[in-house]
């Protein structure tokens, strides 16, 4: 599943049904590795084979397609770099220091940071939809958003209501 969003074959098969050459052609990625990835999604059920083509499951589309409101790619980018963290746990809990310094991923590497903030947001957006209509800030004019990340929330709230503006707080690096 990682492998599989890291290299894009959601976003080919968004396009409609390819054989597994075609979306390695798209992906970059060599056919017959691609085809055996693909196998391992469809026996996942997250891929759809048929005649030689692959489609994605409905669920895939759903969340793994970039687009859509329930867009989840990014948090699973987050998922993968925290992989190999969890792999170091026990070490953690031995030293109480953390596998990776937080600074990773809050600004000291700037494609992590973009996939914890990214991951965030794809998290956030159905959460604070539903907030958002449950708040009302009608004559309010200003907003602080601590540790708003790229303000997701902010962005849904301003949008509803008229005249208010909202300013985000985060570290440098998240912002």
């Amino acid at each position: 599943l990682l492998s599989a969003n890291r290299l894009g074959l959601f976003v080919a098969l968004a396009k409609g049904p390819l054989t597994a050459a075609e979306v390695a052609g798209q992906c970059g990625t060599h056919p017959h590795s691609t085809e055996m990835l693909l196998n391992a999604c469809a026996g996942q059920n997250l891929v759809i084979k048929q005649d030689g083509r692959y489609t994605n499951a409905p669920v895939v589309a759903t969340f793994l397609v970039p687009g859509g409101r329930a867009f989840l790619g990014d948090a699973l980018k987050f998922a993968e770099d925290l992989y190999p963290v969890w792999g170091r746990l026990s070490d953690s809990v031995r030293t109480n220091k953390p596998a990776v310094p937080p600074e990773t991923i809050l600004g000291a590497d700037e494609e992590k940071t973009r996939n914890f903030v990214m991951g965030m947001h794809n998290r956030a957006v159905g959460i604070a939809a539903s907030m958002a209509a449950c708040i009302d800030l009608t004559g309010r004019k200003q907003m602080l958003d601590v540790g708003g990340g790229p303000g997701t929330y902010s962005v849904l709230l301003v949008k509803k209501t008229p005249g208010l503006r909202s300013r985000v707080l985060d570290l440098p690096g998240v912002i």
